[in-house]
């Protein structure tokens, strides 16, 4: 038999999931907007996003011995959600990158990156490749 505690847990637990996994997006966005990336910003939003992957990877890994010790067979569709989480911010870093490299080649700021239009080309060309955009 299923306790109140279980029914309203699995009621709650996947909207909270869903707020837990956008939450860094509008978090990136407005740091990316305030200019509070610091020097470097390409590489501070591509550590942030990989730090949140991980993030992610490590609370999915972390459900199994949960399930163990609570018995809740339930938090296998968590440990799912949450693995596919860390697997997009993962795969989509590379990208996220891209996205503020265009940004700020548009925005004409190439101060302190001389080699900024050879990066630029080889970022494009790897998103072609990895979206299979022909």
């Amino acid at each position: 038999m299923v306790s109140t505690v279980e029914r309203v847990t699995r009621r709650f637990i996947r909207p909270a999931l869903w707020l837990l996994v956008l939450l860094p997006a509008p978090m990136l966005i407005a740091q990316l907007l305030l200019d509070q990336l610091g020097a470097d910003p390409i590489d501070k939003l591509e550590r942030l996003t990989g730090a949140w992957a991980l993030r992610f990877l490590i609370a999915s890994l972390a459900v199994t011995p949960l399930m163990w010790l609570t018995g809740w067979g339930w938090l296998v569709a968590q440990r799912k959600f949450l693995g596919l989480a860390a697997v997009f911010l993962g795969v989509r870093t590379p990208e996220c990158v891209h996205g503020a490299r265009l940004v700020f080649r548009l925005a004409g700021d190439h101060q302190g990156h001389p080699q900024a239009p050879v990066h630029h080309a080889g970022d494009d060309g790897a998103l072609c490749l990895w979206s299979r955009w022909r």
